[in-house]
């Protein structure tokens, strides 16, 4: 089984050689950028200054509150996740839950916090190293719905997703009420794993009801202590 579709090939070969999507007839994206005073003027200048992208919306220090309200706008969440920025993993859940493509960037590449950002509804995690040309094609791709990883990253990622979903199932649930009660059993509700799938929330309700009759549990609780039990949800994101 592959991944979940939100996730796409990394914007590196196999020698780490950047690739270079076509520019030709991609939209302009817009763009909030939150994090710290630095981070935020330099992405600032670097995306005002490209053709692709604008930013909308940016926010530093005590007005990072207000990033919740004003980045719903925009095509696309960037937030520096340093632990100086002063972003927290519940201000990425909130962006999240506000329909919004989120990507961030980090000085680091820690696991933990790896998993910590997808955790929260991350589709891109980029290091702060990478060329002003890879910022600005990542951003694009995020801003558009797709999912970038540094290389590093990327077939980690793409590996851990793919545990999820093929190394614990359930032979009477189908290939994609197998990948829901993946999610589920990460802690993912409805909205998160309908966006995550690309597909709308009375579809994700639909397949719940279907898994927990062919389980012969009552409750999503109980999906979940069952998933558990099988190993789903124990290695992933959540």
């Amino acid at each position: 089984m592959t991944p979940p579709s939100a996730f796409t090939a990394p914007l590196f070969n196999e020698e780490d050689t950047f690739i270079q999507p076509p520019a030709t007839h991609s939209p302009t994206h817009t763009v909030s950028i939150t994090g710290h005073p630095m981070f935020v003027a330099g992405l600032e200048w670097l995306v005002n200054a490209s053709k692709q992208l604008r930013v909308v919306s940016s926010f530093t220090g005590r007005d990072l509150t207000s990033s919740l309200r004003k980045s719903r706008t925009a095509d696309a969440a960037v937030v520096d996740f340093d632990y100086h920025s002063g972003v927290s993993g519940s201000l990425l859940r909130k962006l999240y839950a506000e329909n919004t493509n989120l990507i961030v960037f980090s000085a680091g590449a820690d696991w933990a916090r790896v998993q910590e950002a997808i955790g929260w509804g991350a589709i891109g995690y980029i290091d702060k190293c990478a060329s002003p040309e890879q910022i600005l094609t990542a951003i694009h791709l995020v801003a558009g719905g797709s999912a970038v990883f540094s290389p590093h990253l990327a077939t980690q990622v793409t590996s851990r997703l793919q545990q999820s979903t093929e190394t614990a199932s359930f032979p009477n649930l189908t290939p994609r009420e197998n990948e829901v009660l993946a999610l589920v059993a990460t802690g993912m509700d409805n909205f998160q794993i309908a966006k995550q799938l690309g597909v709308s929330r009375k579809t994700v309700r639909n397949h719940l009801s279907h898994l927990l009759a062919k389980l012969g549990v009552a409750s999503r609780s109980e999906a979940i202590a069952r998933a558990h039990d099988a190993g789903m949800g124990t290695s992933d994101f959540g």
